[in-house]
C-alpha cells in the first residue's frame, strides 16, 4: 500500500496542481477541527451562540432557519460533535489522499450547511470550497500523490 503512494508520484502529470489545492483545502479543514478542540466547542455552546449570531444578522433561507431552531439549537452538542470531526476526517483524507470522494460529498455538504446558515458573512468563501470540493470529487484528486491510487488500481469503483 505505501509502495503505491510513492508509484502514484510518477502519475502526477497535469495533476500536482490539483493535489496542492487538495493538501491545502485538507490543511485548512484539519487547523479548523483543532483549532475547535482547542477552544472548548464540544463542551461550551459554542455552536449555539455562533447560531444565534447569524440568526440574528438573518438568514435569506427561512426554511433553514427552522431546521436549525428546531433540530440543531436544541441538540447543539451532538451538532458540534458533527462539525468538529467532520472537519478533521475531511482535513486527514485531503492530506493523505485517502477516501478523496467521499470526504468531497462530506465537505460539500458541511460547506452547503455553512453556506446557508452564515449569511453574507462567509457566503463567497463557503461557494468556493463547494466548488472545490466539487472539483476533488470529478477528478478523484487522491490518486495524484495519495493513497486513493493504491485503491483505484485494485479496486476500480465510483469511491476511488
Amino acid at each position: 500500500m505505501f509502495l503505491s503512494f510513492f508509484e502514484s508520484f510518477k502519475y502526477i502529470g497535469l495533476f500536482w496542481p490539483i493535489s496542492l489545492i487538495r493538501i491545502f483545502t485538507g490543511y485548512v479543514f484539519l487547523n479548523a477541527g483543532i483549532e475547535k478542540l482547542q477552544n472548548h466547542f464540544l463542551t461550551e455552546p459554542v455552536l449555539q451562540e455562533t447560531l444565534y449570531k447569524w440568526m440574528s444578522q438573518g438568514i435569506d433561507a427561512k426554511w433553514y432557519q427552522q431546521i436549525l431552531e428546531s433540530a440543531v439549537l436544541p441538540h447543539w452538542q451532538t451538532f458540534s460533535y458533527l462539525v468538529v470531526f467532520g472537519e478533521l476526517a475531511v482535513g486527514l483524507s485531503f492530506i493523505l489522499g485517502f477516501l478523496v470522494r467521499p470526504a468531497a460529498l462530506v465537505a460539500i455538504f458541511m460547506n452547503l450547511n455553512f453556506y446557508l446558515a452564515a449569511g453574507y458573512d462567509s457566503q463567497m468563501v463557503n461557494l468556493i470550497l463547494i466548488a472545490i470540493h466539487m472539483m476533488l470529487f470529478a477528478v478523484s484528486a487522491g490518486r495524484c500523490i495519495g493513497f486513493d491510487y493504491y485503491f483505484y488500481k485494485k479496486v476500480r469503483g465510483l469511491w476511488w
